[in-house]
């Protein structure tokens, strides 16, 4: 039980960060392209 909630936590983190990675390269490519880059 104790290994179940050590990975869900770890999977939640681990999603977290590169959801905010994910965020993050969004931002820097609309500073860096302006606001016609669109990704499709």
């Amino acid at each position: 039980m104790l290994q179940f909630f050590i990975g869900f936590i770890l999977g939640a983190i681990i999603s977290l960060f590169l959801y905010a990675c994910i965020i993050a390269g969004a931002e820097y490519d609309k500073k860096l392209y302006g606001e016609e880059a669109k990704r499709e």
